[in-house]
């Protein structure tokens, strides 16, 4: 069976990478309890303080990260192309909203997992 190019996948993670950045960060990725309230909230500032070029930076991340993640099989992410309906968008959602957590605390963290190893 011929793979479906990456560039034609019904999941576009930079458009949602850049959708995320635009709402207020809750911590609802996680179980409750998981993120403190004070780390939450500086999240939320600092998502607050992006630059469009931080934005489009973070998108670019997003989208290289789960290139690779389909390049090399990962199953988080073929969990999310495969999924029926919504779902794998709203999990990508949720990987996303994590992502951006951490880029927030370093943006190097996430580009050290944009890298072919």
């Amino acid at each position: 069976m011929k793979k479906t190019p990456y560039e034609d996948l019904p999941l576009l993670p930079n458009i949602i990478a850049e959708a995320v950045c635009s709402q207020p960060y809750t911590g609802q990725e996680w179980s409750q309890g998981l993120r403190s309230g004070d780390e939450i909230t500086k999240i939320e500032l600092a998502r607050q303080q992006m630059t469009p070029d931080q934005v489009q930076d973070f998108a670019n991340l997003c989208d290289t990260k789960c290139c690779l993640a389909y390049h090399l099989g990962a199953k988080w992410f073929l969990a999310c192309v495969k999924a029926k309906n919504n779902y794998g968008r709203d999990q990508l959602y949720v990987w996303i909203r994590h992502w951006l957590a951490s880029y927030l605390k370093d943006p190097n963290v996430l580009r050290l997992h944009c890298k072919v190893k």
